[in-house]
């Protein structure tokens, strides 16, 4: 009797299991149209501008197609924030920005230094290509700007200065000038590897000027620049050099920063050292 009333439970239980329905999936929210995405890469909401760029990224290209008049027509608006954040568009689709690559070099004069900063960002990802003839003197001009902006303001009654630096728009044309037709900026690109004030404008400097290292007074700068007070720098410096053609000869400086007291700098000596092959 027993063993009949617990074969009779696991028939119950069993039936009762079968009877009750899969816990659903949550549903996959629906993929955005492109004048929805378009109106959330300009959101004021970060969280919300970055999802949207992120599903334009995956998106099929028809999709990014159906956006670019969109964002293009963003390159003219009067708020220079909006003019970076349709730039910014552009760091998550390089290959789409080739396309438009002439209407980004135009915002390499722009009076706003964020502005400039993001033109040159986004040209270092899709590269100089066939516009590097128009793009490069203006590159140069952006990289030789050094002076700040010092604006005379009011707040709260107070009268004071506000200070707009410059060195975003300098680091963006310094890895926009990393091409291999960017030749031309080669002298003003030595001054920025020895005279920026800033250290990363100095790094990206030693990294662009790493395509022409054959020459004497690009490999001379280079072995300079590995003195130079900045670990950012003397990395760069020292990576460009063991890539080189020159390679050869900089070796035994560069084995003396394997013992540079900045860990990263030693590990790159470390790395430029390592056997090619």
């Amino acid at each position: 009797m027993r063993r009949l009333a617990g074969v009779l439970f696991t028939i119950a239980l069993t039936l009762s299991l079968s009877c009750r329905q899969a816990p659903s999936e949550p549903k996959k929210a629906a993929p955005a149209s492109a004048q929805e995405l378009l109106a959330d890469m300009f959101s004021g909401e970060h969280e919300v501008r970055g999802n949207a760029l992120r599903q334009l990224r995956d998106s099929p290209s028809e999709t990014r197609q159906a956006v670019l008049p969109g964002i293009l027509a963003r390159f003219k608006d009067a708020d220079p924030e909006v003019r970076a954040r349709a730039l910014e568009v552009f760091t998550f689709i390089p290959k789409d920005g080739e396309a438009v690559r002439g209407a980004i070099i135009e915002l390499l004069k722009d009076p706003v230094p964020n502005v400039r900063s993001y033109a040159g960002d986004v040209l270092a990802r899709t590269g100089l290509g066939p516009d590097a003839a128009k793009a490069v003197p203006l590159l140069i001009a952006v990289l030789k700007d050094t002076e700040d902006i010092v604006e005379r303001v009011t707040i709260g009654g107070m009268e004071g200065e506000r200070r707009i630096f410059k060195e975003g728009a300098r680091r963006g044309a310094a890895r926009a000038l990393r091409d291999p037709g960017a030749e031309a900026a080669v002298p003003a690109l030595l001054k920025a590897l020895q005279e920026d004030k800033d250290e990363h404008v100095r790094g990206y400097a030693a990294g662009a000027l790493g395509l022409w290292a054959s020459s004497q007074p690009v490999y001379d700068a280079l072995l300079a620049a590995l003195k130079d007070k900045s670990p950012t720098v003397r990395s760069a410096a020292a990576w460009q050099l063991g890539e080189g053609p020159r390679r050869s000869e900089a070796l035994e400086e560069i084995r003396k920063l394997s013992s540079d007291p900045d860990a990263e700098v030693a590990d790159t000596a470390r790395r430029a050292l390592a056997e090619k092959p």
